[in-house]
C-alpha cells in the first residue's frame, strides 16, 4: 500500500510499496526499478523508514549473517544432518571410482596406443571429467 507524502523539497509524492522496497533490498528488482527506487528513497523520508521497518524484520538466516555467527539456526535440523550425510555419501563414492579409473590410466600406455588419429605417449594429468594425454598426430604414408 503506497501513500503520498511529500518529498525533501515539499513536493507530494507517492510513496513505494512496501513489498517494492523489500525486493529493492533483497536484490530481486531490474536494473530500472533500481534507479527508480534509490532515486524515491533518497528523496522521501516516510520511504527510509519503511526500508529501515523492513530490515529490522526478523529474518534469521539474514540475522545469523549479519551478526557473524559460526553456528547456523538450522544446525540441529535432523533433515540436514541426513542431507548432508547422503551428500558425503556420495562424494566418497566419486571420489572411490574416480581414484579407480585415474589408477587404470597413469600407467603409460603400450607402444604406439592410438586413439583415433592421436598417438597416446604419456597422462599429464586426470581428474573427474577424465585424464589429459600428451599426444602427437599420427600420419600416415598414402601410397
Amino acid at each position: 500500500m503506497s501513500s503520498t507524502t511529500a518529498s525533501s523539497n515539499g513536493q507530494p509524492h507517492q510513496c513505494l510499496p512496501a513489498q517494492q522496497l523489500k525486493a529493492y533490498l533483497q536484490g530481486e528488482l531490474a536494473p530500472a526499478q533500481i534507479e527508480q527506487v534509490a532515486a524515491q528513497t533518497e528523496s522521501c523520508q516516510a520511504c527510509q523508514q519503511t526500508m529501515e521497518r523492513i530490515e529490522a524484520e526478523h529474518d534469521e538466516l539474514l540475522s545469523a549473517v549479519r551478526a557473524g555467527n559460526s553456528e547456523p539456526p538450522w544446525e540441529d535440523s535432523d533433515e540436514l544432518a541426513d542431507l548432508l550425510a547422503a551428500a558425503e555419501l556420495v562424494q566418497a563414492e566419486s571420489h572411490s571410482q574416480a581414484g579407480d579409473a585415474a589408477d587404470d590410466l597413469r600407467d603409460p600406455p603400450a607402444e604406439s596406443q592410438q586413439v583415433g588419429q592421436y598417438l597416446l605417449r604419456e597422462p599429464l594429468g586426470h581428474g573427474g571429467m577424465g585424464t589429459v594425454w600428451r599426444a602427437a598426430v599420427a600420419r600416415s604414408i598414402a601410397t
